[in-house]
């Protein structure tokens, strides 16, 4: 999982120079910001991911699945729609109504992948402290 991270990230690092330099003079201000948004929300939620492959050596843990799958899908859903959405609205193509619903859905799981992480840090502390 760790290397996938890490080669995600280095995707993300080249979304974001692509949205700094080659769309900025493409996009609209709004589109140009939605996009800066997906790829900060997208990097911040891989170093999560990073940092639950490096806690679940540490921890063994079923739960840090929950939090790997809960981030995977939200990072899919949430910065994926959103580059969807500005693609559609880029080439003035009609949005499918469905892909609106995808970016709170995807936000609802990278909050839940942190509530999964922090129950799953506070039980692997707890069985430690008992032990």
């Amino acid at each position: 999982m760790l290397p996938i991270c890490a080669l995600v990230a280095a995707i993300t690092v080249m979304l974001g120079a692509l949205g700094a330099h080659a769309l900025k003079g493409i996009l609209q201000p709004t589109q140009l910001a939605s996009f800066e948004t997906a790829v900060r929300y997208q990097f911040f939620h891989l170093l999560g991911l990073l940092i639950t492959g490096i806690l679940s050596i540490h921890y063994s843990n079923v739960s840090f699945r929950w939090v790997v799958r809960l981030f995977s899908w939200g990072i899919a859903l949430f910065s994926g729609s959103i580059y969807l959405i500005i693609y559609f609205q880029h080439q003035v193509i009609e949005l499918p109504r469905w892909l609106v619903l995808l970016t709170p859905l995807g936000g609802l799981c990278l909050t839940s992948g942190w509530v999964a992480m922090a129950v799953t840090l506070y039980k692997g502390i707890a069985q430690k402290v008992e032990n």
